[in-house]
């Protein structure tokens, strides 16, 4: 994350991180807010004061996930005749860098696929904002 601006307070963005890495070490149904809590280095009733609950605080680790995934894309520069005279070029040096993240990040690439695979994200998915990806230029 360094050099990267964080949009959200401290406590509420550590909170996040030791959530990623909770669910890494204990996966998404075993991780309990004491798991949390004990990663952070706060205590749980600080935890609650940022999020109602365990699930609202997966909510918001897989947006914080997403989100930084998709500012990936803001940052490419695409010329379209690349696809013609260079189509392996230009499909690497979009994916390069998406890759990079995913490998470069292996907590949140757990949690992110853990969550997308857990009986909770299709409810999640129908009504969750994805703005973010719209931004994207």
């Amino acid at each position: 994350m360094q050099g990267e601006v964080i949009t959200l307070d401290d406590t509420k963005t550590r909170i996040i991180i030791a959530a990623i890495q909770a669910v890494r070490q204990y996966g998404l149904e075993g991780v309990r807010i004491q798991n949390v809590s004990e990663l952070a280095g706060i205590s749980s009733g600080a935890i609650y004061r940022h999020f109602d609950g365990k699930d609202q605080l997966l909510v918001e680790c897989f947006t914080y996930v997403d989100k930084r995934a998709a500012a990936i894309f803001e940052r490419l520069k695409f010329n379209p005749l690349d696809m013609l005279t260079d189509p392996m070029g230009a499909i690497k040096e979009l994916w390069l860098p998406y890759f990079r993240f995913w490998t470069s990040h292996p907590d949140e690439t757990v949690f992110y696929h853990r969550f997308r695979d857990s009986t909770f994200f299709p409810k999640y998915d129908k009504s969750r904002d994805v703005t973010y990806f719209g931004q994207c230029h």
